[in-house]
Parts: C-alpha cells; structure tokens; sequence
C-alpha cells in the first residue's frame, strides 16, 4: 500500500513539476518572439521609409486621398442641404420634390402644376 501511495505521489509532482516547467517556458518565450516579431516589423517600416521618394510618394497620397474625401463631403454636404431646402420650399408650395434640375433649380411636381423654384441668390 505504501509502494502504491509513493507511486502516486512520485507521479502527481512528476505532473505537477512538468506543468509548471511549461507555463515557465512560455512565459518566458512569449515576450521574445513577441519582441522578435516587433523588431521584424519596425525594420520592414523603417526600409519601406527609408527611400527618400516612397516616403514622398506616401506622403503625397495620403494628403491626396485626405483632400479628395474632404472635398467630396463638402460637396455632398452642400448636395443635401441644397435638397433639403428644395423640399421645404416644395412643402410651402404644397407640392412634392422631384429632382434638382441641370441648371440647379428645384422641381415640384403637384397635384396640376410643375414649378421649378430657382436657385437662392448667394450671399
């Protein structure tokens, strides 16, 4: 009985010792493939940057693209307030907005009229 319980025992910190040898070894190796990968990384961007003209290019397009989203939200900014005030006057005139004409006109269309409200004078 006593041979059986010390087998056991042998066993069970034999499991214990070995599992806690693994949890150490990753800890201990988790942050060096970690900084390994890291370091990998910052030399890919720093070559990738280090080319004076792709840095320029980079540059170059990312101010671009910046503009270019800018420009276009200004533009359908202005698009949907001018369709809001299209409506509203289309409202007033008891009529229902159809479009925005090629010359930028409002389009009403009632119930035995068309009317095309002009374009606000700009302050």
């Amino acid at each position: 009985m006593r041979q059986k319980l010390m087998t056991y025992i042998s066993a069970l910190w034999s499991g214990i010792t070995g599992a806690a040898a693994a949890v150490l070894g990753v800890l201990i190796a988790t942050p060096v493939v970690v900084w390994g990968g890291l370091k990998k990384i910052a030399y890919g961007v720093k070559d990738f940057v280090s080319d004076k003209w792709r840095l320029l290019a980079l540059a170059v397009g990312l101010s671009g693209m910046v503009c270019g989203l800018y420009y276009y939200h200004m533009h359908a900014f202005e698009q949907g307030r001018r369709i809001g005030q299209c409506e509203t006057g289309c409202w007033v005139m008891q009529g229902e907005f159809d479009r925005i004409s090629d010359n930028g006109a409002c389009v009403c269309v009632g119930d035995s009229f068309l009317f095309q409200q002009p374009e606000p004078l700009k302050n």
